[in-house]
């Protein structure tokens, strides 16, 4: 097990009759589902008001009433407690957010798959928690009907949010004319309109609106298409005028969401677009080259579900100032291994540029995680935290925090493969010869390529060029206790393993080549440059330059470290 990770864990007990009557799932220890608390991932939020922590856990989509009431939870004295059950009935969720600061959450709900389709579908509802942690539900929609997605946007620009839904068949516009108070001002006929977003993808500073549709049917096709930003407009309007429109490859999937945001920081928004067809979820990622020019980067596939939607964040984790994806998993899923520990590196992907890899580290949590559970990911205090909800023994539930210690994604990263543009050094003599070269007290190139076994500076700022120059088989060692000095490894050199303590490093080339610095912490270092023709390369610090092997908080280390990242290039 891994131990990057802290978990606080409090056990509710909630309104829940086990196996009733009625129910045809019951609930046994082998792990049946329970479908009020496995069905209820997306809809469920986390939020922090007035220095108060809550929870809305907001039910299932299926017809187990009571059991479909709302759950609220406030954090007392670390712990979590129920606080409340709402008198009302909710379906299935895509997606609440929030309506502004105060924290008032606008829930979409698509109704209870109850019965045969067609479904009736439900209401969109805003949740405002007052001082004594009580709700207060406001009815925003009109009819009933399948709303499948929102979004929120001051239209007028009147200081407050207005709420924008599709529900395959229509769109809807809400205005907020005064605090939570709502006029329905258009419904359109959309055809096929499963998810909307709003945000400035042209880089003007004025929000555009983008619309997707469905699984291909019905003579529509899988599409996202972006609209005017005058969205004024569209209080009045009978139609959409689009500005561009993407196919997308598989038409067998349908559009469900959208988030936004600058991933390469080029200054323009990219789409991630989350897709579903059943219980197959992928979510595509797109960057945005700005005029309208879009290139699929990352194909994602989400975890399984018992539920077709699946829900995804956008936190930096590593701390390197872009966002990263977090994706909430499910039972059964590969967020669980065989053991039922879950395994949460499975359901994070770091961003580099706007291209999305799975973090490499393992996050395995102790414990059995696979009673009809699922794991939600927030951003609390600026850190990631998981927050699995699952019950073992109806009618107590469990919900654990977990915090992982992400490790911060190294500055540099080494390469599988030779920089095939660049020469490949060569050792020019066999042996190492024998003694100390001393150095005068100037700013000196020092090449290592064996003219000794020890290479020492006075006071200049020297430069100290590790390649494979030295002989196969060598093993030197570098001190310099004066002036500002640099190690630099240029392109093509083979890093065999490494070895780090807080104040030395041993780096062993190909062919056995082993240089030992002595004062590590004292250089600087420069990867992939070279500074006999001027190549510039990436400067780092003896911490980056430690952590591009994978070894942490060197300077904290009470022990020598041995670089997990090994047999690769520098490039």
């Amino acid at each position: 097990m891994t131990d990057n990770y802290k978990i606080e864990k409090s056990i509710v007990t909630i309104p829940y009759t086990p196996n009733r009557d009625d129910r045809t799932d019951l609930f046994t220890d082998a792990g049946t589902k329970n479908q009020v608390i496995s069905a209820s991932n997306e809809g469920t939020v986390y939020f922090i008001k007035d220095s108060t922590e809550h929870i809305i856990l907001t039910g299932s989509w299926f017809d187990e009433e009571p059991e479909v009431n709302p759950l609220h939870f406030v954090k007392e004295n670390g712990e979590w407690i129920l606080n409340n059950t709402e008198d009302l009935t909710i379906g299935y969720m895509n997606g609440p957010k929030f309506l502004n600061s105060n924290k008032d959450i606008v829930f979409p709900d698509q109704g209870l798959e109850a019965g045969e389709a067609p479904y009736p579908g439900n209401h969109i509802r805003v949740a405002s928690i007052n001082s004594e942690n009580n709700i207060t539900w406001t009815q925003v929609s009109e009819i009933q009907t399948f709303y499948h997605c929102i979004a929120i946007h001051d239209i007028d620009n009147n200081g407050l949010n207005d709420i924008l839904a599709v529900s395959f068949d229509d769109f809807f516009i809400w205005k907020q004319t005064d605090e939570k108070v709502f006029e329905q001002t258009n419904q359109i006929s959309a055809g096929r309109m499963s998810a909307i977003g709003i945000a400035d993808l042209d880089g003007d500073n004025e929000p555009e609106m983008i619309l997707g549709s469905y699984v291909a049917a019905f003579g529509y096709k899988t599409e996202f298409t972006i609209y005017s930003d005058n969205l004024e407009e569209l209080t009045t309007a009978d139609e959409l005028t689009p500005v561009f429109t993407y196919l997308l490859e598989d038409q067998t999937m349908g559009i469900e969401s959208f988030k936004f945001d600058d991933f390469d920081n080029n200054g323009f928004n990219d789409i991630i677009v989350s897709t579903e067809s059943g219980a197959d979820r992928k979510i595509l990622v797109f960057m945005n080259d700005g005029d309208y020019s879009f290139r699929k980067t990352t194909t994602i596939d989400m975890p399984l579900s018992y539920l077709s939607h699946g829900g995804y964040e956008l936190i930096d984790v590593d701390k390197d100032g872009d966002k990263d994806l977090i994706i909430n998993g499910s039972t059964g899923s590969e967020y669980t291994n065989s053991e039922g520990n879950l395994t949460l590196h499975n359901l994070i992907y770091i961003n580099e540029s706007g291209n999305f890899s799975k973090y490499e580290t393992p996050i395995v949590v102790e414990g059995e995680y696979w009673y009809q559970s699922y794991t939600n990911a927030y951003e609390i205090d600026g850190e990631l935290v998981f927050v699995n909800f699952q019950s073992r023994n109806m009618p107590e539930l469990e919900i654990t925090e977990i915090r992982p210690i992400i490790q911060k994604a190294p500055k540099y990263n080494l390469s599988e493969t030779l920089d095939s543009s660049k020469s490949i050094l060569e050792a020019h003599t066999d042996e190492v010869i024998s003694g100390t070269l001393n150095f005068n007290k100037g700013n000196n190139i020092v090449i290592l390529d064996g003219q000794a076994k020890t290479y020492r500076g006075l006071e200049g700022d020297d430069t100290y060029f590790v390649s494979q120059l030295l002989p196969k088989s060598g093993k030197v060692s570098i001190t310099d206790t004066e002036g500002s000095n640099l190690i630099q490894l240029p392109s093509n050199t083979y890093i065999d393993k490494t070895l780090f303590t807080k104040n030395a490093a041993r780096l062993t080339l190909e062919n056995g080549r082993e240089i030992t610095i002595s004062g590590a912490d004292k250089f600087s270092y420069n990867v992939g440059g070279n500074i006999t023709d001027g190549t510039k390369g990436t400067d780092l610090t003896f911490t980056e330059f430690a952590e591009v092997f994978g070894v942490y908080d060197i300077l904290d280390a009470s022990s020598s470290q041995t670089g997990t990242i090994s047999d690769m290039y520098i490039i």
